[in-house]
């Protein structure tokens, strides 16, 4: 699915977004998301620019925990990843 786009220089920027719900061998279950967004330039592989994360886990004894949202930002010099 694609967030958005925005002009930056002639760049674009785009994501998508998935989730995935696994469940432990004891029953518990965890339903995770994960947001990423990629800045793409003409003629050069898109690259991975931010990754937000989150889920929500609850145990066989319905005991919930919660991982709010948390960001990885992504830095690159000279087409490397520092």
């Amino acid at each position: 699915m694609k967030l958005g786009t925005a002009g930056v220089w002639g760049e674009e920027r785009t994501g998508g977004e998935g989730g995935e719900s696994t469940e432990d061998a004891f029953g518990g279950v965890t339903v995770s998301t994960a947001k990423q967004y990629y800045e793409i330039q003409p003629g050069r592989a898109a690259k991975l620019m931010r990754v937000k994360n989150s889920s929500i886990s609850t145990s066989r004894t319905l005991s919930v925990t919660v991982t709010e949202e948390y960001e990885i930002d992504y830095a690159y010099k000279g087409g490397e990843a520092l």
